[in-house]
C-alpha cells in the first residue's frame, strides 16, 4: 500500500535461504536527545521525531511506547568495569552500569527477566565477542543500552530467555553491532540484531548492525545467510526506530516468515557489500519475508543495496510505505 503519493518500489525475490562491583552511581544514562558519538550511522531520536511517531502508530496498529522505555532508561545502580564478571552482577542487582572500557566475554552475558544493563553515559563500552557464539541474550521487560558488540561469532543481541524461550517487552537502545561472523572462519549463519522464535512487542531504537558475514553453509556461503536486522520465525509487533542495517553479507533487513513488524526514521543501505568482501550474499535492502503480512514503513529508507530496496520475497501483500522510499539501488 502505498501512502501520502510514495510509490510502492516493491519487487518479488526468490525465498532467503577480575574485578570488583560497587553501588556508586554513575552519571546520567544517556536520554533521547543526547548526540550520538562519532562513526555510528544512527542519529538519536529528537523530540520532534517523537512527534511524528506517536503521530503514526495508531494509524498503523503500534501498540509499543517505545519512548517511555527510552525514558526509563536508569542513571545510576551497581557499577563494574572491564574484567568484572557481568553475569554475577546482573544476578545481585537489578540494574548494572559498565563503566568504559573493553570487556572480553568467555560466556554469552544473560540480561534476566526486568534487568537492565547500561553503558555509563560518555564512555565507550565495547562487549569484546570474538570467543563466543552469541554475545547477548535479553530478556522479558529487560534492558540494554549504550554498548558497542563487536566480532560474536553468530549472534549480535538476541531477545530471548534461556530456558524459556523468546522474549517480549525489552528495549535494546543505542547498541551498534560490528562484524558478527566477519572475523570467524566457521560460521554458517549470522545475525546481529535477532528477533525470532516469536519475539514480540519489543523495542530496538537508535541502533545498527554492519559487516554481519558468514563463511560456510552451502549454497548459502559466503555471506549468504547473514542478515543485519531479523524479525523472523514467528517475530511479530517489534518496533524499530532509528535503525540503520549496512554493509551486510546478505539482507540489511530480513522479516522470513515474520509478524508484522514497525519501522520509522530507518535505513538499510549497502548491503552485499561487506567490508573486505567480493562475493556476497543476495544484498537486499529490506525483504519482506512469507505470508501475507503488511509489514509497516514511516520515513525508512532502501539505497545503494547489491539487488533490490524493498524485497517483496515470498510475501503475497505490500508493505505500507508511509514517506519511505528506495533508491539507487542494483535491481529494480
Amino acid at each position: 500500500t502505498a501512502v501520502d503519493g510514495q510509490s510502492s518500489i516493491v519487487a518479488a525475490g526468490p525465498s532467503p535461504s577480575g574485578s570488583k562491583t560497587s553501588s556508586q552511581p554513575t552519571a546520567p544514562a544517556p536520554a533521547a536527545t543526547t548526540p550520538p558519538p562519532a562513526g555510528v550511522a544512527w542519529t538519536g531520536v529528537t523530540a520532534t521525531m517523537w512527534s511524528e511517531i506517536e503521530a503514526q502508530r495508531a494509524a498503523l496498529g503500534d501498540t509499543n511506547d517505545c519512548k517511555a522505555r527510552v525514558d526509563a532508561v536508569p542513571s545510576s545502580g551497581t557499577v563494574i568495569g572491564p574484567g568484572a564478571d557481568v553475569n554475577a552482577a546482573l544476578a545481585n542487582a537489578n540494574v548494572v552500569i559498565l563503566s568504559g572500557g573493553t570487556y572480553t566475554l568467555s560466556r554469552s552475558i544473560n540480561i534476566p527477566v526486568g534487568k537492565k544493563l547500561v553503558g555509563a553515559a560518555g564512555q565507550t563500552v565495547v562487549i569484546d565477542a570474538s570467543n563466543v557464539s552469541r554475545a547477548f541474550n535479553v530478556g522479558n521487560n529487560a534492558t540494554l543500552a549504550n554498548v558497542v558488540v563487536a566480532d560474536a561469532r553468530e549472534e549480535g543481541v538476541v531477545a530471548y530467555n534461556p530456558g524459556s524461550g523468546t522474549s517480549s517487552g525489552t528495549l535494546i537502545y543505542q547498541v551498534s553491532v560490528r562484524r558478527t561472523g566477519l572475523k570467524y572462519t566457521g560460521g554458517t549463519g549470522a545475525s546481529g540484531i535477532f528477533l525470532t522464535q516469536g519475539a514480540s512487542y519489543n523495542c530496538v531504537v537508535s541502533s545498527e548492525v554492519s559487516d554481519t558475514w558468514n563463511e560456510l553453509g552451502a549454497p548459502n556461503d559466503h555471506g549468504g545467510n547473514a542478515d543485519g536486522v531479523n524479525n523472523s520465525n514467528g517475530a511479530h509487533h517489534n518496533t524499530f526506530i532509528d535503525v540503520h542495517s549496512y554493509r551486510n553479507g546478505d539482507d540489511g533487513i530480513d522479516m522470513w516468515d515474520g509478524g508484522v513488524a514497525f519501522f520509522y526514521f530507518s535505513r538499510a543501505f549497502d548491503n552485499g557489500k561487506t567490508s573486505g568482501k567480493t562475493l556476497t550474499g543476495d544484498g537486499n535492502g529490506i525483504k519482506l519475508g512469507i505470508g501475507s503480512v503488511a509489514h509497516k514503513f514511516y520515513r525508512t529508507t532502501a539505497n545503494t543495496n547489491k539487488a533490490q530496496g524493498y524485497n517483496l520475497n515470498g510475501n503475497t501483500v505490500q508493505p505500507v510505505l508511509v514517506q519511505s522510499t528506495a533508491s539507487g539501488n542494483g535491481s529494480a
